[in-house]
């Protein structure tokens, strides 16, 4: 299944892979699949990005705990995070506790694998660290299982101090039955206590991608399964919302540009789609992830009601093309 997946992302433009992987087999190893991975395709590259964007809001913006987003001037190549925070704390002097939140690309490697991370570093005075500590692997814990279709699969093992996912049982046949997706660490400077959180950004996305898959998934028919789905959280997934219409007709394919365009300028990225026949078209949206869709027929153009389809409740609902941003923005805002 593993394997099943990682073939769908490839072959769908999540990600770009080396010749190597053309000779990968069922009993590989998640790392061996990695090491593949030279880059993001336009979908994978859409979901980075958003990945991204999720991940600075929730360490910035949504927190009270006064984290700064920053560029990180360090070669994380010759230096240790200790270090790191370290030299930081020579430049910034901002009132205890503080944190600094930034990206770091390490470019000793041709292949993706742990070559991109994430990093929160917290600083805080020696005496409340534990309230800290326990403060943040709650808080990253809880972002990760957020986006999670099988929440429980993502874990926060005190011990090791990591938080991993847990692949399904079905592949215990890997080297390890998870893989860690984000380090924490504690470093003592002189009073001070410094918490450093780093998430891999390619096993994360990785892992966020593998919960999200289904095989012989039920979701629009009941008379006959889909070979597989993505259910990529609304927050993450690349296309948000796919423009189909019913028939490859001028009028039609004029409407959905025009919607998709709209919604483009929010922006909520959507898209419309108008090769192959009406069901290639819905089951490429289950293999890609979009979790919202919009069927347009004639009837649209002359009374301006859109068939919306959510991907997550199975529910369609008529709606008029004039409330469709507002509809829209209101299921992609953050809760």
């Amino acid at each position: 299944m593993c394997l099943h997946m990682f073939s769908l992302c490839t072959k769908n433009g999540f990600f770009l892979t080396t010749e190597a992987a053309s000779s990968i087999i069922s009993s590989s190893t998640v790392q061996e699949l990695l090491q593949t991975v030279v880059g993001y395709g336009p979908l994978g590259a859409a979901m980075r990005r958003n990945f991204i964007t999720e991940w600075e809001y929730s360490t910035v913006s949504a927190s009270s705990a006064n984290v700064h987003l920053v560029h990180s001037p360090f070669n994380f190549e010759m230096a240790t995070p200790k270090s790191v925070a370290t030299n930081w704390l020579k430049f910034l002097e901002f009132p205890l506790p503080f944190g600094l939140s930034f990206y770091a690309n390490s470019s000793n490697t041709s292949s993706l694998y742990n070559r991109e991370q994430l990093h929160l570093y917290y600083v805080c005075p020696s005496f409340v660290s534990q309230e800290w500590i326990i403060f943040w692997q709650r808080s990253r814990l809880q972002w990760w299982k957020q986006f999670a279709c099988r929440p429980e699969n993502f874990v926060l093992d005190e011990k090791n101090s990591y938080i991993k996912f847990i692949l399904p049982n079905t592949e215990l046949n890997q080297d390890s039955e998870y893989i860690v997706i984000e380090n924490i660490d504690t470093y003592q400077l002189k009073n001070k206590s410094v918490l450093h959180f780093m998430t891999r950004l390619d096993t994360g996305l990785w892992s966020i991608l593998r919960d999200a898959f289904f095989d012989n998934y039920r979701q629009w028919t009941d008379e006959s399964p889909i070979n597989a789905l993505l259910k990529i959280h609304r927050r993450l997934a690349p296309i948000k919302l796919a423009f189909l219409p019913e028939e490859n007709v001028q009028d039609q394919v004029m409407f959905c540009d025009k919607l998709a365009s709209e919604l483009n300028m929010i922006p909520i990225t959507s898209k419309s789609y108008n090769e192959g026949s009406l069901e290639s078209r819905l089951a490429y949206q289950d293999e890609i992830g979009t979790p919202m869709r919009v069927l347009i027929d004639d009837g649209t153009i002359s009374n301006g009601v859109i068939t919306l389809q959510d991907r997550d409740s199975g529910i369609s609902e008529h709606i008029g093309c004039d409330s469709l941003v507002r509809c829209m923005q209101i299921m992609h805002q953050r809760y």
